[in-house]
């Protein structure tokens, strides 16, 4: 079935580099600013050529030759499955992150949960800080009078979703602390 294994190396190289370099950070560009896009692939923005989605769209290019040269059997399925996988793969993700400080007045060892909310999102808005909860359940352990900021970070999908928040911070934010049956909102 397999040809000549170095080429399917080479093409299998080629398209894992081509779905990395076009994987779209959200402060590569701001979204919407794509004009003409293959496979997923950025091509032209309204700066001009996107050299990088050009040549992502060269190396998928070369991959599939390779692809297609490397196998003796099965070579058109594979080529249409990887035409399908670089369509369908993720167009997003978000990473977040979130220090939190807690200090334990009492002198007894506390374990809670820790959630995000959005208390006031307009209709037009998207998610934000419940986005935070994918990663979640946070729990939190504090001895007795410990101080302590836990550090909530998480990578989201968010390529399902038909609205979300690209990128932003935010102060002040909403928590629900759980412990048992008993909740506090802050």
């Amino acid at each position: 079935m397999i040809k000549n294994k170095r080429f399917l190396g080479i093409a299998i190289l080629l398209f894992s580099l081509s779905i990395m370099i076009s994987f779209p950070f959200p402060h590569e560009y701001p979204m919407g600013q794509e004009l003409t896009s293959a496979l997923n692939i950025p091509i032209t923005t309204i700066n001009g050529i996107n050299y990088v989605g050009v040549t992502a769209l060269a190396m998928l290019a070369g991959s599939l030759f390779f692809l297609v040269k490397s196998l003796e059997k099965f070579h058109m399925r594979l080529v249409l499955l990887a035409i399908v996988a670089t369509v369908f793969l993720p167009i997003g993700l978000v990473s977040a992150r979130c220090e939190l400080p807690f200090k334990n007045h009492s002198s007894d060892q506390v374990t809670f949960n820790v959630e995000f909310y959005d208390k006031y999102r307009f209709e037009d808005e998207g998610e934000m800080l419940t986005l935070l909860n994918e990663g979640g359940p946070f729990e939190v352990t504090l001895q007795g009078k410990e101080r302590k900021t836990v550090k909530v970070e998480a990578e989201i999908d968010v390529s399902g979703r038909a609205s979300f928040v690209s990128s932003g911070g935010a102060w002040g934010v909403n928590l629900q602390i759980k412990s048992g049956n008993k909740l506090r909102k802050l």
